[in-house]
């Protein structure tokens, strides 16, 4: 029986996919070795930072997968929040910049719940700086 061009397409597909699983599994082991075994290189060397190269794709196509998995149920608070920090991205790389060089200036010793709370403040401060940039330019536009 011989296939045709549509299933070696979806088997080529899925083979990718989990290919980049894989990959990703593999990044994370990498970084369990670097931050268990040899701490030395995690920052010197770019130890901390090269795994992240083999765990993103994965990483991505597994949220891609949940989240078309949860697209079956109505959820669009889910669906809402995600848009809005997805229109705010800018606002929040930039905040996020702001805020890490004024803690590299400043030098504050910080603490893992200190980094996520600067996080969640940068993504707060991203969605309200984008939502007043938004108002401003529908006044002048005059649709306010």
């Amino acid at each position: 029986m011989e296939k045709n061009e549509f299933e070696i397409n979806i088997n080529y597909c899925k083979a990718k996919y989990f290919l980049c699983y894989v990959v990703a599994v593999l990044g994370i082991v990498i970084l369990y070795y670097f931050y268990n075994y040899r701490l030395d290189l995690l920052w010197n060397k770019g130890g901390y930072w090269y795994p992240f190269i083999f765990i993103t794709p994965g990483l991505l196509l597994a949220l891609g997968k949940i989240f078309d998995t949860l697209s079956f149920y109505n959820l669009d608070i889910v669906n809402r929040i995600f848009r809005n920090i997805g229109d705010a991205s800018w606002n929040i790389f930039l905040i996020h910049v702001l805020m890490f060089d004024t803690v590299c200036q400043v030098y504050i010793k910080m603490t893992d719940k200190k980094w996520i709370m600067m996080g969640f403040l940068c993504i707060i401060g991203g969605i309200i700086i984008n939502n007043i940039e938004k108002t401003i330019k529908l006044k002048l536009l005059g649709k306010v």
